[in-house]
Parts: C-alpha cells; sequence; structure tokens
C-alpha cells in the first residue's frame, strides 16, 4: 500500500515535470513567433521604404534650383518686355500728338494757300480792270488831244465862261444814284443799276446749272434803250471734299439802242417830262445825280447842273469822248459828286 502510494507520488511528480516543460516550450514558441514576426514586419517595412539614394536627391536638388533660376529670368524677360511695352506705347502717344500738330499745321498752309491763291487773283483782275481803264482813257486822251488840236485851228470858235460850283471835299456816292446820258443835246435814263441786277440774275441761274467756263461774256438787254456787254471770271476752288466757283466781275459797258428814249435838256426840265417823272422818285439831299456827258453836250450838263443844284441833288459828271462807251469796272460803280 505504502508503496503503491509512492508510486503515485512518483507518477504525480513526472507528470508535473513533463507539463512544466510543455509549458516551456510553448513559452519558448511563443517567443519565437513574437521575434520572427517582428522580423517579418522589420523586413517588410523596409521594402515598402523607397530606398536612400544621396545622389539622385543632390540632382533632384539641382534640376529645382535649375527651374527656380529660369523662373526668375523668365519673369526678369517680361518685366523687361512690359517696360518695353509701356515705353513703346509713351512714344506712339508722343507720335501721336506730332501727327496731330502736322494735320493742324497742314490745314493752316492749305487755308493761306487758297487765300493767297484768292488775293493773286484778285490782284490779277485788278490789273485788268486797270489796263482796261488805262487803255479806255489812253483812248479818251487821243480824241480830246484830237479836238484840241481842232479847237485851237479854228479862229471862230465862241468861247464861253463856265460856271463851276466847287465844294471843299468831293463827296463819294454812297446813296442813292440814278444815272442818265447826254448826248448830241439829248437827255436819256441809263439803266445801269436794273442792267447789273439782270446780269447776277443770268450768271447765278448759269451757275446753278453748272454751265461756267472759265471766262464769260454776255449781253442782257434791251431796257430803257440800252443793252450791257458783260465779262466775268470764273475759276473753281477745291473746299475740302467739295467743290465751288468763284466768280469775279471783270467789266461792262452799256451799248445804246436806236430806239433810245430821250428828250431835250428843254423838255427835260420841264414838267411831267420823262426826267422829271424819274427825278421825282428820288429824295433830294440823298440822291445823287450821275451824268453821263459827250463833248458836244458840256453847255446842257453846265444848264442841268445849275437846275439840280437849286433842286437840293448832288451832281456827278462823267466826261465821255467822241464815240466812247459808258462802261465800268469792279472799282468803277461809285462816283464822286460835287
Amino acid at each position: 500500500m505504502m508503496r503503491r502510494r509512492n508510486r503515485e507520488t512518483e507518477m504525480n511528480q513526472g507528470e508535473d515535470s513533463f507539463l512544466d516543460v510543455i509549458a516551456n516550450l510553448v513559452g519558448v514558441l511563443i517567443i519565437l513567433v513574437a521575434v520572427v514576426s517582428m522580423q517579418a514586419g522589420v523586413a517588410i517595412t523596409s521594402k515598402m521604404l523607397p530606398k536612400s539614394n544621396d545622389g539622385d536627391l543632390s540632382k533632384l536638388q539641382n534640376e529645382f534650383w535649375d527651374d527656380e533660376r529660369t523662373t526668375l529670368s523668365v519673369e526678369a524677360d517680361c518685366d523687361s518686355l512690359q517696360g518695353n511695352i509701356d515705353q513703346q506705347s509713351q512714344e506712339n502717344l508722343a507720335l501721336e500728338r506730332i501727327r496731330h500738330e502736322m494735320l493742324v499745321q497742314l490745314e493752316i498752309v492749305r487755308s493761306q494757300l487758297l487765300e493767297k491763291k484768292a488775293e493773286t487773283q484778285s490782284i490779277a483782275l485788278a490789273e485788268a480792270d486797270r489796263l482796261f481803264q488805262h487803255r479806255q482813257l489812253e483812248r479818251t486822251v487821243g480824241q480830246l488831244k484830237s479836238q484840241l488840236s481842232r479847237i485851237e485851228q479854228d479862229k471862230n470858235i465862241r468861247r464861253e465862261q463856265i460856271v463851276h460850283y466847287p465844294t471843299p471835299i468831293a463827296k463819294t456816292v454812297f446813296a442813292n444814284e440814278i444815272h442818265f446820258q447826254i448826248s448830241n443835246h439829248q437827255i436819256s435814263f441809263v439803266p445801269i443799276d436794273s442792267l447789273l441786277q439782270a446780269m447776277k440774275s443770268t450768271w447765278q441761274s448759269q451757275l446753278s446749272s453748272g454751265e461756267i467756263a472759265s471766262s464769260i461774256v454776255g449781253t442782257v438787254g434791251p431796257q430803257e434803250g440800252f443793252s450791257m456787254q458783260y465779262s466775268l471770271v470764273a475759276e473753281r476752288v477745291n473746299q475740302g471734299e467739295r467743290t465751288g466757283v468763284n466768280v469775279q466781275f471783270a467789266g461792262f459797258e452799256l451799248l445804246p439802242s436806236a430806239d433810245l428814249s430821250d428828250e431835250s435838256i428843254a423838255d427835260a426840265l420841264s414838267a411831267n417830262s420823262n426826267f422829271r417823272t424819274r427825278l421825282d422818285r428820288m429824295v433830294p439831299g440823298k440822291t445823287t445825280v450821275s451824268v453821263w456827258v459827250y463833248p458836244e453836250s458840256y453847255d446842257d450838263f453846265m444848264v442841268l447842273k445849275e437846275w439840280l443844284r437849286n433842286q437840293g441833288f448832288q451832281t456827278a459828271g462823267w466826261p465821255l469822248g467822241t464815240g466812247g462807251r459808258i462802261s465800268g469796272g469792279p472799282n468803277g460803280l461809285r462816283t464822286s459828286a460835287q
């Protein structure tokens, strides 16, 4: 019994020792599994992480700094280009101002050129009128010299005193004016104003129709036994995109007709005469009576001038040579009255 109990005790001790060994083995296995697991995790992590390469990092840094320098250089170029653009814009503005000033100067010069051209044309017309008047004066002087020569040779000429009524200063006629002609001791009305108006209407109608030549010679009338032969000078003038016509009056001559209505000085000064009827429409003191006189009618003119003076009219005398015609020009439409 005792032996049996010892066996059981020995068997129990042996089982405990075996269990301790098993437990130790299990613990060792657990530790080994933990260690292996840790090493496996470290290996996996080392494989997942990229390997460090100092050469590649330096290369990347160099490339970064190169890109950075390139970026800075491009920005500097952009700033330089913007500066050039701003400078070019300022230069363009300056050139635009200069161009505007030159255009203004060009218009001024063009306007001055047109004025000079018009002035030159006016001078040329005045010179032509002066030559026209000079030829007429030469013809009149020649006729007067011829008459004077005949008078000096004629010993039987009756000489009479001419009465003259001078005034301190001759007054230029700017008020109403009426014209008459004394020829062969007969006086007749001269419709200069109405003939000039008819001339103006004629060339204005030609101007509106576009039928204007550079030199115009025409005739209007007859009126009251007179026709007017006139001459004009026309020039086309460009004004920007429009074209105009500048017409200048060169001169005129009056042509009497055969059916001229006239009357003697005695009849003209009587009541209800044609002369008195026309004169009654005028206002004394504000009207000048211009008389165109031929040499044989100077005595009649002095009688008429005395009568007009007593009536309060001013008188302007225009001597004409034998065979001469009443004429005028752009500067010869006003007379001097006494």
